[in-house]
């Protein structure tokens, strides 16, 4: 299921997750920092309100200088993970991604991989996203909920794909494409229906364009019938660069 994007909610902020959580759900959250104001937390709890436990509390701490990762378990909190980096600025604008994985959560920070934090509390329990503090959001948006992606996600291969937009606000870094998380994150073809993608039929050999690069958990998916000349190869390339 695809819920959002939510539009310039108010903050605090709180939704839940109609199908739960499960490994490749990816949580985007787009917003500004305020000018004045000490913390904010992005929070994935088992319940809705303020005394349920919370499974990932990643919390940047301006008073601080740094980015606390934690959980809260029978209303008392683990051991606090530190991050001493702030990729956060006042009065800018910021892009959190959260996916996630069997194993942990992967945080990236405009495109940035920034860090993971391991399960403590099993991914089946939390049901409700919140955020709070000195942040104005101007949208939040919860991707790849019960196994399933919208079509929107993979249009057809000369459009550009609106889950990655390019950012005009944070440019690539020279001879590198957008970053998002390290390899780790599986996706797998029975999670995709046929049915969502319209039919189309491309000359053979096929070359487009991977409109906004290449980084890790983008998918290419590819359709289509092995020939009745019994082919013995399939060939895909990945060029960074094609001269005619």
């Amino acid at each position: 299921m695809f819920q959002g994007p939510i539009y310039n909610p108010p903050v605090p902020f709180s939704t839940q997750f109609h199908s739960g959580i499960h490994d490749g759900t990816l949580v985007i959250v787009s917003g500004t920092v305020l000018p004045s104001g000490d913390r904010f937390a992005v929070n994935f709890q088992c319940g809705h309100s303020e005394n349920d436990d919370i499974a990932f509390h990643f919390n940047p701490r301006y008073d601080g200088g740094l980015v606390v990762s934690n959980t809260k378990e029978h209303k008392k909190w683990g051991k606090e993970e530190h991050k001493r980096e702030l990729p956060f600025h006042r009065g800018q604008p910021f892009e959190i991604r959260i996916l996630v994985t069997h194993h942990d959560y992967k945080v990236s920070v405009n495109r940035h991989h920034f860090l993971e934090y391991c399960h403590r509390i099993p991914v089946h329990r939390v049901n409700t996203l919140t955020v709070n503090g000195c942040v104005s959001l101007s949208s939040v948006e919860i991707q790849g909920q019960g196994g399933g992606f919208p079509q929107p996600q993979f249009p057809s291969a000369q459009m550009q794909n609106p889950a990655y937009p390019p950012q005009p606000g944070f440019p690539p870094q020279p001879g590198f494409p957008p970053q998002q998380f390290p390899p780790s994150a599986g996706c797998h073809p029975a999670q995709f229906n046929p049915g969502q993608f319209p039919p189309a039929n491309y000359t053979i050999p096929y070359k487009t364009n991977i409109f906004g690069g290449l980084f890790p958990s983008k998918v290419i998916v590819i359709r289509g019938a092995a020939g009745a000349h019994h082919p013995k190869r399939l060939k895909l390339f990945a060029n960074t660069n094609i001269l005619e």
